[in-house]
C-alpha cells in the first residue's frame, strides 16, 4: 500500500512540474479598439502582412480593394499603392532603408518597391511557380510566404507552401544558397511560413505545421530548434532584441528570448472581441513595443500596446518615441527629462513627465558619448566625454553646456592639457564641478587616477590628490560632503581586457580634509560591473545597471550604500538591464532610459522605465 502512495505522489508532483513548466508568464497587453481607422472603400479584407517602417508608419497587406494600406503612427489613413500588381498578397516587410518588400502566393513573385511605391524589383516569374529558370538563370518561387533582409542586403525567402525550403539572394536577387525540402527533421520543413534574421544575422522560421521554429546561421547551418511554443504563424523582432509570435491555431502571441525562452505569453482566445483573435496571422512590432496583428478571419489588423511592471518598477507608455542611444547622459532640469549625447547621435530629446511626452531639442555641436552631465544654474554641462567610433575613442577637450531656455549649445571652457579623458566620474559640489579618473585613450588604454575640479566662475581648474584606484565607466555621487566612487573597470583594448577588469574597491574623498580613503573590503562594491549609473536617497547611494564579462544581458541588479551602517543593501532589480545611461530622481520616483540592453553596443534602447522608490 505504502509503495502505491509512493507512485500516486510522484505522478501528482510530475504533473504539477509539468504544469508550472507549462505555464509561462502572462504578457501584459492592452487592444486598442478600432485604431486603424480605413477609407470608406478600403475593407481591410483577409489581411495577412503588417509592418512598420523608420516613421512609425504602419503599412497593411490585404486582399482588398486597397490592397497595400499606410496608415500614420496615430492610425490614420495615409494612402494605399500598388494597384494591379498583387493578386495573393502574403508577406510583408520593410527594409532598414524603408524599401518595401511582399510576396504573393498566386503570382509567385517577391517584389521590392521603394518608399514612393515604385516597383525596384521582381524575383520569380509572374504565374510561374518552380525552383529556378537554367535558361535565364534565375530563382522561381511556389507560393512564396515571407522575406527577410541582412544588414548587407542579401535577401532570404521563406518560399514556404510549394517549395518548403529557404532561399538566400543577394541583394541584386543572384541566388546564393537555398536549403530545406519537405519534413520533419532538422533543417526540413513543413510550410516554412515567416523568417526574421537578429543582429547577428541568425535566420529564424517559422515551421508552421511542424509547430517549431528552427534557427540557422545565414549559410543554412542548423543551429537549434525550438519545439515547445505551440504552432507559429507570425515573427518579428523588436528594436530591443524581443522575439515575439503569433499562433493562430491557439489564437495566442508568445514573447521570446533569443535563446528560445517564453517570457511572455498573451492568450487571446477565439473570438471577435476586441483582443481575442481568429487566425491571427502576421505581426510588426513598434517603437514602444506595441503589436499589431492581422488576422485573416476577422478582417482586420488589432494594436496591442503592452505594459511592463515587476514590482514597484514600471515602463511608462509615451504618446511618441525617443531616438536610440546608449553610452548617453538623461538629467532632470527644471521638472523635465534630457536625453543626449550616445554613439552615432547628435540628437537632444526632452521628455515632459506630466504629459508622457518627448519633444526634440537643438542638435550637440558633435558626437558626444561616454561621459556624466550635470545640470547646473538653468543648463547642461558636458565634461569629460568621448567622441568617435570604437576602440580608440578620442577625449572631447572642449566644456559644451546646453540651454534649454535658449535652445542652443556654447562652448564653457577646455579640459586641462594633458589631462583629457572620457568615462570619468563627473558631479558638482558647492559650485565647482569635480572630474575624477576615466580613461584617456578610448576602450583602448589610459585609465588614471586624476582628480580635478573646475570653477565655472573663473573657467579655471585646480589639480588635486590622486584617487586610490583607477576606474573608468562609472559615476560618482556626494553625500554629506563627501565624494563616492563606485564600480567601473580598467578598460585595456591594449591587452584584450576590455570588460573583465572591474573594480570592487570604493573609494570616498572627503572635501572637508581634502584626503582620499578606500572602504573596508567587506563595503565593496557586491556585484562588480561598469558602466552602472546613481542616485543619491537620503544616506543611501543607489547604483544601478551595468556591463562586465560574466554575462551577456546588461545587469539589472540594484545595491544601495547606507552611509549610516556602512553597509550594502540589495534592492527591487530593475525591470530591463540597462548600462551606458543615467537614472533621475525625481519626485521619489526614479527615471531611466536609454542604454544597451546587452553588454557592449546594443540593443539601444529608447524606452523609459519608472521605479517607485520606497524609503
Amino acid at each position: 500500500m505504502s509503495k502505491i502512495l509512493y507512485i500516486a505522489f510522484i505522478c501528482c508532483v510530475t504533473q504539477l512540474l509539468t504544469a508550472q513548466k507549462a505555464s509561462p508568464p502572462a504578457l501584459d497587453l492592452e487592444p486598442v479598439p478600432h485604431f486603424l481607422q480605413t477609407p470608406v472603400d478600403g475593407n481591410m479584407i483577409q489581411p495577412t502582412g503588417v509592418a512598420i517602417n523608420s516613421k512609425g508608419h504602419i503599412f497593411a497587406f490585404n486582399k482588398g480593394n486597397r490592397q497595400l494600406m499606410e496608415f500614420d503612427a496615430a492610425g490614420q489613413y495615409i494612402r494605399s499603392f500598388g494597384h494591379g500588381i498583387f493578386k495573393d498578397p502574403h508577406g510583408l516587410r520593410i527594409d532598414r532603408e524603408d524599401n518595401i518588400w511582399t510576396t504573393d502566393l498566386v503570382s509567385h513573385l517577391v517584389i521590392k518597391m521603394n518608399s514612393a511605391g515604385k516597383v525596384l524589383m521582381v524575383l520569380g516569374e509572374n504565374g510561374t511557380s518552380g525552383l529556378y529558370n537554367e535558361t535565364r538563370d534565375m530563382v522561381l518561387f511556389f507560393k512564396p510566404a515571407d522575406i527577410a533582409i541582412a544588414r548587407n542586403g542579401d535577401i532570404f525567402v521563406a518560399d514556404g507552401y510549394g517549395n518548403h525550403r529557404v532561399v538566400r539572394m543577394d541583394k541584386n536577387g543572384k541566388l546564393i544558397k537555398s536549403w530545406g525540402e519537405k519534413g520533419s527533421g532538422p533543417g526540413q520543413f513543413d510550410n516554412p511560413h515567416n523568417i526574421v534574421l537578429d543582429h547577428r544575422d541568425q535566420v529564424y522560421i517559422a515551421d508552421r505545421n511542424n509547430a517549431r521554429i528552427q534557427v540557422f546561421d545565414k549559410e543554412g547551418k542548423h543551429l537549434k530548434t525550438w519545439a515547445d511554443v505551440g504552432k507559429p504563424w507570425g515573427l518579428a523582432f523588436s528594436p530591443e532584441r524581443n522575439l515575439y509570435m503569433t499562433d493562430g491555431d491557439n489564437e495566442k502571441i508568445l514573447k521570446l528570448d533569443l535563446a528560445g525562452n517564453i517570457l511572455g505569453e498573451f492568450k487571446g482566445g477565439t473570438g471577435t472581441e476586441v483582443g481575442q483573435f481568429r487566425a491571427a496571422h502576421g505581426i510588426a512590432v513598434g517603437p514602444g513595443e506595441e503589436l499589431y496583428v492581422t488576422e485573416v478571419l476577422n478582417w482586420r489588423i488589432q494594436k496591442l500596446i503592452q505594459h511592463w511592471k515587476k514590482g514597484d518598477w514600471h515602463r511608462l507608455t509615451t504618446n511618441n518615441a525617443s531616438h536610440h542611444r546608449h553610452e548617453s547622459a538623461f538629467v532632470e532640469l527644471d521638472g523635465k527629462f534630457y536625453a543626449l549625447g550616445g554613439r552615432n547621435t547628435r540628437k537632444v530629446d526632452i521628455f515632459d513627465p506630466n504629459t508622457n511626452t518627448w519633444s526634440q531639442g537643438a542638435d550637440s555641436p558633435q558626437e558626444i558619448h561616454h561621459f556624466q552631465a550635470i545640470a547646473y544654474q538653468g543648463e547642461i554641462w558636458v565634461i569629460g566625454a568621448f567622441t568617435g567610433p570604437y576602440p580608440k575613442e578620442e577625449p572631447i577637450e572642449f566644456i559644451h553646456v546646453y540651454s534649454p531656455s535658449a535652445d542652443r549649445w556654447r562652448v564653457a571652457g577646455k579640459l586641462p592639457e594633458g589631462r583629457e579623458r572620457g568615462a570619468a566620474g563627473v558631479t558638482i559640489y558647492q559650485d565647482k564641478f569635480y572630474l575624477l579618473c576615466g580613461n584617456t585613450e578610448g576602450h583602448y588604454t589610459g585609465h588614471n587616477t586624476w582628480f580635478d575640479e573646475f570653477d565655472p566662475k573663473t573657467s579655471t581648474w585646480k589639480t588635486l590628490p590622486d584617487a586610490p584606484n583607477t576606474r573608468d565607466h562609472f559615476q560618482t555621487a556626494i553625500i554629506d560632503g563627501k565624494l563616492y566612487a563606485v564600480g567601473g573597470r580598467n578598460t585595456s583594448g591594449k591587452t584584450k581586457h576590455v570588460m573583465d577588469l572591474t573594480v570592487a574597491a570604493v573609494d570616498v574623498y572627503d572635501f572637508a580634509t581634502g584626503k582620499w580613503s578606500t572602504l573596508p573590503s567587506n563595503a565593496n562594491f557586491p556585484t562588480l560591473r561598469a558602466g552602472t549609473t546613481s542616485v543619491v536617497h537620503g544616506d543611501r547611494l543607489i547604483v544601478m545597471g551595468g556591463e562586465s564579462d560574466t554575462q551577456v544581458p546588461a545587469h539589472s541588479e540594484v545595491e544601495a550604500y547606507d552611509v549610516s551602517d556602512g553597509k550594502w543593501h540589495s534592492l527591487p532589480a530593475m525591470l530591463e538591464g540597462r548600462h551606458g545611461t543615467q537614472a533621475i530622481l525625481y519626485k521619489g520616483k526614479v527615471y531611466i532610459a536609454g542604454g544597451s540592453a546587452d553588454r557592449g553596443g546594443g540593443p539601444e534602447l529608447k524606452s523609459i522605465d519608472c521605479w517607485h522608490l520606497k524609503k
